[in-house]
């Protein structure tokens, strides 16, 4: 009797339970993190789009004060500029909008009478921008299955789902990946292009697309750095990590767990773990080299917004829940209009900044080891009643 409790207590032990501590982190990390993005964003207005969507996403309550105001203010900003969000040739602001407003469960197409849709339905206007502006494209459109660009009679190019698939196919760099320039592969790009490309990974008819995705997991895999994270331009930042983790949970792949992504025990979530500072997330770690994307060892606005949204993905994905930026699940919250046409529907509790909590996650250890602890009671009790009778 001894022995068998012996040798069942041994392989409980022999199991892994670093797992299960890193995912425990990760739902920590969420948590105080964005308490910290609502105590800090009081009033969110443009500019706040990666914190509402990272919020959204995260389960803050769609009716939540926080949304509402973020809400108003973007309706009377297009107002006040009649649709024009003053971006200059930066359409990627419309295409980040159209995410933020779908995320919330808006519908783009109408924001204060607007359809956000109709301002990147020139391909050529898209473009301007580089990579980065098929990629965002193709994110907002696919965002929503309805969503479809307004056919645009002014467009040099009119702008379709199949021309941003074939844009984005076509810049990919040669051994896989995709940068913003040169000939080769930036780590944010790379992340970011996956990311746009997910929704058709190991579907019929896209194969090229899963090629080109299988590619570049591979080229990330030989980019990623011995400390478990990645970078840009030579230096390790908490926003290339960020894309990679944000990009292979949107395509399914458990960055946690997954041998490719596991260099000398780290993996690329305790690398963004480690990036953690007062309530948010630092751009590159005190002391270590910088490219400029923020002071070192600071707390820092972008690398906040990004470090939590990619958390946000992972936990997604170990939940079974679409992937970040696919909100063709989610309930439309409808907006009751005032008389002057802005959104006046107010949440059911404002006093507290209410997140519903994520469902706990249930590791395959852990039932193992539920499993095995159980059975070990069960031989302790039928011993004590043999001992008995």
């Amino acid at each position: 009797m001894k022995k068998w409790i012996s040798v069942l207590l041994i392989l409980i032990l022999l199991l892994p339970s670093p797992v299960l501590a890193e995912e425990s982190e990760v739902q920590k990390a969420l948590k105080t993190t964005s308490d910290y993005m609502l105590s800090v964003d009081t009033n969110p207005t443009r500019g706040s789009e990666w914190f509402v969507i990272g919020l959204a996403r995260y389960g803050l309550d769609l009716e939540h004060e926080y949304f509402s105001t973020y809400y108003k203010n973007v309706e009377d900003y297009l107002k006040e500029n009649k649709g024009d969000l003053q971006a200059g040739r930066r359409f990627t602001d419309y295409s980040k909008l159209i995410i933020t407003v779908t995320a919330m469960g808006k519908d783009a197409r109408n924001v204060a009478g607007y359809n956000l849709l109709e301002n990147i339905s020139d391909f050529e206007n898209v473009q301007y921008q580089g990579l980065n502006g098929p990629i965002w494209a193709l994110i907002a459109l696919k965002s929503n299955p309805e969503y479809t660009f307004p056919t645009n009679p002014e467009a040099k190019i009119q702008n379709s789902e199949e021309v941003l698939v074939q844009a984005i196919l076509d810049a990919e760099v040669k051994g896989g990946g995709w940068t913003l320039y040169g000939e080769e592969p930036d780590t944010d790009m790379t992340g970011m292009a996956i990311q746009s490309l997910a929704s058709y990974y190991h579907k019929d008819g896209y194969e090229k697309v899963t090629e080109a995705i299988d590619r570049a997991v591979e080229r990330l895999s030989k980019m990623q750095l011995e400390s478990g994270g990645f970078g840009t331009m030579g230096i390790e930042t908490s926003e290339s990590n960020a894309q990679v983790i944000t990009a292979l949970s949107s395509i399914g792949i458990d960055i946690g767990k997954d041998a490719r992504f596991n260099k000398n025990g780290h993996t690329p979530i305790e690398n963004m773990l480690s990036y953690r500072i007062d309530g948010g997330f630092m751009h590159v770690r005190a002391g270590a080299e910088n490219n400029g994307g923020g002071e070192a060892g600071e707390l820092n606005g972008m690398a906040t917004e990004q470090g939590f949204y990619s958390l946000v993905a992972y936990e997604r994905f170990l939940e079974g829940k679409n992937a970040l930026y696919d909100m063709s699940s989610e309930k439309q919250v409808e907006s009751e209009k005032s008389e002057a046409g802005t959104s006046a529907k107010q949440p059911k509790d404002v006093t507290t900044n209410q997140i519903t909590p994520a469902p706990l996650t249930v590791d395959t250890t852990a039932l193992i080891i539920l499993g095995l602890s159980a059975l070990a009671l069960c031989i302790v009790a039928v011993g004590s009643r043999k001992k008995e009778g």
